[in-house]
């Protein structure tokens, strides 16, 4: 394919004078673009904009030079694309230092109404430099490619694609110091309730704000978020690092209002809030993910919620809640995940949290334990917690292991072992937790205290375990209300 070249010569007399960003070269970039052919520019800086793409089949190398935002932008993107099909930008850099955010209204780069088109719309190897606005914008599009980019110094969201986008990949970009949030894909916006997006993979992307001073919206960052009508979602690979000072909320990966995502591979660290959220989301699977510094690892809420799976995970060092369930009404399964020094509550279930959830073959490893390590708390019904490997080191303060405050609980076969001298009690049935059932499990010091105090705390079953007795511990204390009826202890 031949290329076009626009030659700084061709502009203003002199390589000196184009490329320098102050001689305005809007009208000869434009111009190149009417044309609808495929051209290269030379290295330089370029004062433009607003630029638009007219035409399809349009290729633009950038060869390191720059688009420069004129300091007169009043409105509009400093380039866009609307309406065309099989663009190809590459290896170009985009600049919106010289303009704010009242004067600059749209995005650096925007895309829209390119949608049911056959062919890829290719932003690759591209940077964005101080967008006062977004960066990339995008809205109603088919086979758009977000992949390579560099991001720095954006004052606002970086990549937002929002409605009626489908089949987008947005891969192996680096988002840097920058004050919004960096990825936002929304299935629908605030006006059209019933539009939708879909089959949309975010791939090896590192957003990191590990050196941003401040942030535009102090109450709230999202590192990746997917919001809003989107069916069939693929995050994966992608890393988020959140601000050692943790001067905001910062969210690490954020499911709301989707159906069918998988979340796989992901590390998250240093995030003061969630590291993972799952709201209003149904049929949501997080596996192989990293949840390092945090304060919660993963919550899931909404009334919409549900089911979901959390498997193979490892959560480490966070501040409040390995997990938080709330208000999510279907079964969520817990398996096979490591949590290592959590703080709080390693699993929270609260507030008609996940009926029928199962949590099961977790290891729960603490040196810092400060409050129950599952606690299965008002209105979370039929829980079940099953072959969990209780791992605590010397010198954890005495708590209970599990506990049951609601009914239709069940623990069975789990594990627990501590470094001596630790005293944790291990089951622990509070006031109205009845048809509790424990059996089969295995504990260190203590075995099962049933703090039953109301007479609607029935039906209780603590059968058939086996209690270790190690740690210097000279005799098995069990507490048990046998004044409660249908309480017993075998």
């Amino acid at each position: 394919m031949s290329l076009t070249k626009i030659d700084p010569s061709m502009i203003a007399g002199n390589i000196a004078a184009a490329a320098d960003g102050v001689t305005d070269v809007t009208q000869v970039i434009q111009a190149a673009l009417d044309a609808g052919r495929p051209f290269s520019l030379m290295p330089g800086r370029y004062l433009c904009g607003p630029l638009a793409v007219t035409s399809g089949s349009v290729h633009i190398r950038g060869n390191g030079a720059t688009l420069v935002a004129k300091p007169s932008t009043t409105g509009g993107s400093l380039l866009s694309i609307t309406g065309v099909d099989q663009i190809v930008i590459e290896g170009l850099s985009f600049d919106g230092s010289n303009v704010t955010g009242t004067q600059f209204s749209d995005a650096l780069l925007k895309i829209v109404d390119v949608i049911n088109n056959a062919h890829q719309t290719v932003i690759m190897g591209c940077s964005f430099y101080n967008a006062p606005y977004n960066s990339i914008y995008a809205r109603q599009t088919t086979n758009l490619r977000i992949i390579g980019n560099y991001f720095t110094g954006g004052l606002q969201d970086v990549i937002f694609c929002q409605s009626l986008n489908f089949d987008m990949v947005i891969a192996n970009n680096v988002l840097k110091n920058n004050k919004g949030s960096g990825i936002k894909v929304h299935g629908r916006n605030g006006t059209d309730a019933n539009a939708f997006s879909g089959r949309i993979a975010i791939t090896g992307n590192v957003v990191d704000y590990a050196e941003t001073a401040s942030f535009t919206y102090g109450n709230q960052t999202l590192g990746i978020e997917v919001w809003g009508n989107i069916d069939q979602v693929s995050i994966t690979g992608n890393v988020v690092r959140g601000h050692d000072a943790r001067t905001t909320r910062i969210f690490g990966i954020s499911l709301d209002h989707t159906y069918k995502a998988t979340v796989t591979g992901n590390v998250v660290a240093n995030s003061i809030d969630q590291a993972y959220e799952s709201a209003n989301t149904l049929y949501a699977t997080f596996t192989g993910n990293v949840a390092f510094d945090c304060n919660c690892g993963l919550a899931a809420s909404g009334a919409n919620g549900g089911p979901g799976v959390f498997s193979g995970n490892l959560i480490q060092t966070c501040g409040s809640y390995g997990i938080q369930f709330f208000q999510t009404p279907a079964a969520w399964t817990v398996t096979g995940n490591q949590f290592v020094d959590v703080k709080g509550y390693n699993v929270f279930c609260n507030g008609g949290a996940a009926p029928g959830t199962q949590i099961s073959a977790n290891t729960f490893k603490s040196n810092t334990m400060t409050s129950s390590v599952i606690a299965i708390m008002a209105d979370a019904e039929n829980v079940k917690v099953k072959m969990n490997d209780f791992q605590w080191q010397a010198g954890v303060a005495a708590g209970f292991q599990v506990v049951f405050s609601r009914q239709n609980g069940r623990a069975i076969g789990n594990d627990a072992m501590a470094g001596a001298p630790v005293n944790l009690d291990f089951i622990a049935a509070f006031p109205n937790a009845s048809y509790i059932v424990a059996q089969l499990n295995s504990s260190i010091n203590y075995s099962i205290s049933t703090v039953n105090t109301q007479a609607a705390s029935i039906g209780n079953s603590f059968v058939t375990n086996n209690w270790n007795i190690a740690g210097g511990v000279a005799a098995l204390t069990v507490v048990t209300d046998v004044t409660t009826p249908g309480n017993q202890e075998r």
